[in-house]
């Protein structure tokens, strides 16, 4: 089946932002290398620590860190020049670029600094530990670079969009800060993030889902698959790395609107009734966000969405916002045979499957506690992902599906027949295996390799001492 209008990518600016902005592993570096010119760079110009061979211009900070973040979920120590390497990359303001050729030259170029690298790699910094400074500065940054809607764009500056919102949530939800108490004009991330959504005003497929940002043009939101999944996972108060024991915050569903066969026949979070000055402008838009006018972003219990009885003591507003989005993206995957699709720029297919944003659906899931819901996803990644183009060779794409088998607690050395540690191995300096058995915990149990060879050492440990038992009494017997 298609995917439904109101969830592909609204318009080309949209498209071209995606593939210059986001990063390998996910649906937006496909195109990045030809939309930023870059020189390719020889395996023997690499540095020693870096996982991957291919050109680091664009994604070296963000590969590295999704590697040692699944290295770190499977709880292996990642080599230490990995780790060096990483933290060698920040600048002295605490920023990041995707690349830093040589770190030894100082950052020069401060509008170079890249928002989603600098908050990735403080996840990853902050998971393995020992490097509170490093963390601590890249968060004094990005908190220097928030926007007055309470969220943060690519670049320093850039408009607010979605999916760079929502890493930087995780950036300050792995060091233990909590993202409602990081404010600009008295607005948070999570002000940001709920205005992107859609709520009554919308028509009716589209409610709970979030827009990567207002058109430039007429302010409208469109629903989009891999925005919604980003901003569902930092709502849910999570990164990359997702506590699989997570249970579950809410249900998964949009609560009903108003209409004309209710009791009453109006919305029923007291919007606009459709067509009015202020809510819906005739046209099937909405303001962003789905305020009433006046009303600040967060003053409602949840932006755009009716509370259906729920109450800020029970469930917080953001929570409630995320799990109308996990709904929209449970009925997104339902029509789409339980993965998401892309339109990449220049491709002949109208629609191709987008491995990266239906990995992060699935830890969007399970990071509200929805394990039934986050299995068919990971199914279809199970069976399909051999397909993801050039997915052995590229950290960030086996790191992301180490990091769904993780917080689904699903056996990452054997997915789908690969096994995905130790190819993401192959492809860097190799870890040191804090816990041996960590890569193969899952509900399949693991390698039965291991199991194998534990019983074999068993046995021998058993021969050598009934060999040494029965060599004292021959002994005795002959004295």
């Amino acid at each position: 089946m298609s995917t439904p209008a109101n969830q592909r990518p609204a318009s080309r600016s949209h498209r071209l932002r995606r593939a210059a902005a986001a990063l390998a592993g996910s649906a937006a570096l496909l195109a990045a290398s030809a939309l930023t010119p870059g020189t390719a760079a020889a395996a023997d110009q690499l540095p020693e620590g870096l996982f991957g061979s291919g050109d680091p211009q664009m994604d070296g900070v963000w590969r590295q860190s999704v590697a040692l973040l699944a290295q770190h979920s499977v709880g292996y120590t990642p080599a230490e020049e990995a780790v060096t390497w990483l933290a060698g990359q920040q600048c002295g303001d605490g920023s990041f670029l995707a690349y830093r050729a040589n770190p030894a030259e100082p950052c020069e170029d401060v509008t170079g600094a890249d928002s989603n690298a600098t908050a990735l790699a403080a996840q990853a910094l902050a998971a393995l530990g020992g490097h509170g400074e490093a963390v601590d500065a890249a968060l004094t940054w990005l908190t220097g670079v928030q926007n007055e809607d309470g969220g943060w764009g690519y670049a320093p500056g850039g408009a607010t969009d979605a999916n760079s919102t929502a890493v930087i949530v995780g950036a300050f939800t792995a060091a233990g800060r909590d993202p409602a108490e990081v404010t600009r004009d008295d607005r948070s991330p999570w002000d940001a993030l709920t205005a992107l959504q859609l709520g009554c005003g919308a028509a009716e497929d589209q409610r709970g889902a979030f827009a990567w940002q207002p058109d430039e043009e007429t302010g409208d939101l469109t629903g989009n698959g891999p925005a919604t999944a980003d901003a569902v996972l930092a709502l849910y108060g999570s990164g990359l790395l997702v506590d699989p024991g997570t249970e579950e915050a809410a249900p998964l569903e949009v609560a009903e609107c108003g209409t004309a066969g209710s009791p009453s026949g109006e919305p029923s979070d007291g919007d606009t009734p459709e067509g009015a000055d202020g809510g819906e402008d005739g046209d099937g838009t909405e303001e962003p966000g789905g305020d009433t006018p006046g009303e600040a972003p967060g003053d409602r219990t949840d932006p755009g969405m009716p509370s259906d009885g729920a109450s800020e003591d029970t469930v917080p507003a953001h929570v409630t916002a995320a799990s109308a989005g996990g709904a929209q993206l449970q009925a997104l995957l339902g029509a789409n045979e339980q993965h998401l699709v892309t339109t990449l720029p220049g491709s002949a297919d109208d629609e191709q499957p987008d491995y990266g944003s239906t990995a992060k659906t699935v830890l969007a899931l399970a990071a509200g506690g929805h394990r039934d819901a986050a299995q068919a996803p990971l199914g279809w990644l199970r069976e399909n992902a051999g397909a993801w183009p050039d997915v052995t060779a590229s950290p960030a794409a086996l790191g992301m599906l180490i990091l769904a088998a993780h917080a689904t607690d699903t056996s990452a050395t054997d997915f789908g027949g690969t096994d995905l540690v130790a190819a993401l191995d192959r492809l860097g300096p190799a870890p040191d295996e804090g816990a041996a058995d960590a890569a193969g915990d899952g509900d399949d149990g693991g390698s039965p390799g291991a199991v194998v060879w534990v019983v074999v050492g068993v046995g021998l440990v058993i021969g050598i001492v009934i060999g040494v038992l029965l060599t004292r009494r021959r002994a005795r017997k002959a004295e």
